[in-house]
């Protein structure tokens, strides 16, 4: 079974930042002022643990997907 959670930056309404969330994880792992911001940090992340970035602009549709799992060595 493919263990992979993919990270999804997505705008909270709430409170008006950016989080970089786990997929199937409710709560997130960071928050950032700025959607760049926050792709960045999902970026080095994913890098890190070979996932993909899917990029949801603020209406909540997808714009872009980065994928890095051919980056990391198991």
């Amino acid at each position: 079974m493919d263990k992979r959670k993919d990270l999804h930056v997505t705008h909270r309404k709430s409170d008006g930042k950016w989080q970089i969330l786990s997929e199937g994880q409710p709560k997130a792992l960071k928050l950032c002022p700025t959607q760049e911001e926050a792709i960045q940090a999902a970026r080095e992340i994913a890098i890190d643990r070979g996932v993909s970035v899917v990029i949801h602009g603020m209406d909540g549709k997808i714009r872009e997907v980065y994928s890095y799992d051919d980056r990391k060595q198991e």
